[in-house]
């Protein structure tokens, strides 16, 4: 607003000096609204132009390639853990450890931290107790009613079947 045309429609200079104070203000409140919005405008723009360049990186990437790969890479992963939990459960005296796998719910059922097994010995000490055939016994207990014994860890094919024909025969009331 321009002052002569304040003072053409007759209005005195202090009018128009409150006028124009007024105007002024009016004014420096949308050029202070412009400056937010220009802010925000700007930001955007940034923000537009990161975006522009995290997509040029993988311009020409196979997305598809991508999920197979993921895919492959967490079946690892999982064969990985399954061998690292089936030697731990063989260390604990577990002659199937597929079948407690199994029967705990599967290898997610499994608690694992820094890619090893957690928790074993609460797991399988209901097993201990209710199912004590799925563990290597004591090696000084008599391997059924023959008198062998387990020696180091280690029985002959021979001592086997001679046990194996020994609960036959119990069996079927044959004497040994």
């Amino acid at each position: 607003m321009k002052t002569e045309f304040l003072k053409e429609l007759g209005l005195s200079q202090e009018q128009i000096n409150k006028i124009m104070a007024e105007n002024g203000k009016d004014i420096a409140a949308e050029q202070a609204k412009t400056t937010v919005k220009d802010g925000e405008l700007t930001k955007a723009n940034e923000t537009i132009k990161g975006l522009q360049e995290a997509v040029k990186k993988f311009d020409g990437v196979d997305i598809d390639k991508l999920k197979q790969l993921a895919a492959e890479r967490a079946k690892a992963e999982n064969i990985r853990k399954e061998y690292t939990l089936k030697e731990a459960l063989k260390g604990l005296g577990v002659l199937d450890p597929d079948y407690l796998i199994f029967k705990q719910g599967g290898l997610e059922k499994f608690a694992f931290a820094d890619g090893k097994p957690v928790g074993l010995e609460d797991i399988t000490k209901p097993y201990k107790e209710k199912s004590p055939h799925l563990f290597h016994q004591d090696e000084s207990k008599p391997l059924l009613k023959t008198g062998l014994s387990h020696q180091g860890g280690q029985e002959s094919t021979s001592d086997k079947k001679e046990a194996a024909n020994a609960a036959f025969r119990s069996l079927f009331g044959k004497g040994e």
